[in-house]
């Protein structure tokens, strides 16, 4: 039977859009941090604008989208959107596992 035996991918639990080349290192360290707690994240690998990696989020069904850029990395904190209602929050992002494991629960 068509689709038979397929496994649905995992809907990311949060997406991190990054902006620029520091940012998606960053990023990149913090997605994999989440990932040993066993919190599905993702990010793009490919440098699109921000507006894309949101449709992207969007389109995977993403619970929570991190905005992560220059002035996010200078400060030490980054807007946290739940896309279900967009309501925004900034956490640290010395604390956004605890934070994603407290919102996840």
């Amino acid at each position: 039977m068509k689709g038979e035996g397929r496994i649905a991918p995992a809907v990311p639990q949060l997406f991190l859009a990054a902006m620029g080349d520091e940012a998606a290192d960053r990023a990149f360290v913090l997605m994999s941090q989440l990932q040993a707690q066993g919190i599905q994240a993702e990010m793009d690998y490919q440098g699109k604008s921000l507006k894309a990696q949101m449709r992207r989020a969007n389109k995977l069904n993403a619970l929570y989208t991190l905005i992560l850029g220059d002035e996010e990395l200078q400060s030490g904190e980054a807007q946290l959107k739940k896309m279900a209602d967009s309501s925004q929050e900034a956490v640290r992002l010395d604390a956004l596992t605890d934070v994603m494991l407290k919102k996840l629960g």
